[in-house]
């Protein structure tokens, strides 16, 4: 899938309930979980990426720690995007994706040109939304 088709599936995401889960430091933000259990469409969100509150960075895909029992703890940094809301995007010329969730939450995802054609982020439809 395109940079543009990303953008418009995006689009078609803000305002609609989502949730999470983690696949090591990578992210995936499920919507539709009311009409499937996995979901209907994903964002996934490989690293870099950073999770803040209002201008206050909580973790980033960089704290990801080797040991299991460290790995819930950090995991537990992210449940407030277990249940929340996309509210709304900003796709910077730079290539930086922002993405806003309820209660002043959101995901940075930088973009790196040396990884030529490769952004950090996609957006899966997987089934029709009834």
């Amino acid at each position: 899938m395109d940079h543009d088709e990303n953008l418009k599936l995006l689009k078609e995401l803000v305002g609609k309930d989502c949730e999470r889960t983690l696949a090591c430091n990578s992210l995936k933000i499920h919507f539709g979980c009311d009409f499937y259990e996995r979901g209907t469409s994903y964002i996934w969100i490989d690293p870099p990426w950073v999770f803040v509150k209002t201008d206050e960075i909580i973790t980033s895909s960089l704290d990801y720690p080797d040991e299991e029992k460290q790995f819930k703890t950090w995991g537990s940094l992210l449940n407030p995007l277990n249940k929340t809301q996309l509210l709304s995007y900003d796709y910077l010329d730079e290539g930086i994706l922002k993405l806003h969730f309820s209660e002043n939450y959101s995901l940075l995802v930088p973009y790196f040109p040396e990884k030529e054609d490769y952004e950090h982020w996609y957006v899966n439809k997987k089934l029709s939304e009834k």
